[in-house]
């Protein structure tokens, strides 16, 4: 909230909010945080090279594509239980 406020009255611009809050000013993170990812699992889908094969519907759910699924299939038990909570 005290951070919302500093954005609010202009004492601190959106990417510096964006950095304190999320750790980054990427807009794609920021709303895959949003919409209930870890941010542990970002970084691994990231690490891994998979962020790519996940966008937005015009709906704005997650949607992801054929390499993605691909992707899950090769993911362990665990890894993949996480994800479909989402995907």
């Amino acid at each position: 909230m005290f951070f919302q406020l500093m954005l609010d009255y202009s004492i601190l611009n959106e990417d510096e909010y964006y950095e304190i809050l999320y750790g980054t000013t990427d807009r794609k993170k920021i709303y895959l945080v949003k919409t209930g990812l870890t941010i542990n699992l970002i970084n691994r889908l990231e690490k891994d090279d998979q962020l790519k094969n996940i966008t937005f519907d015009r709906n704005g759910n997650l949607a992801t594509n054929d390499l993605f699924d691909d992707y899950l299939k090769e993911a362990d038990d665990f890894y993949r239980f996480e994800l479909s909570r989402f995907l």
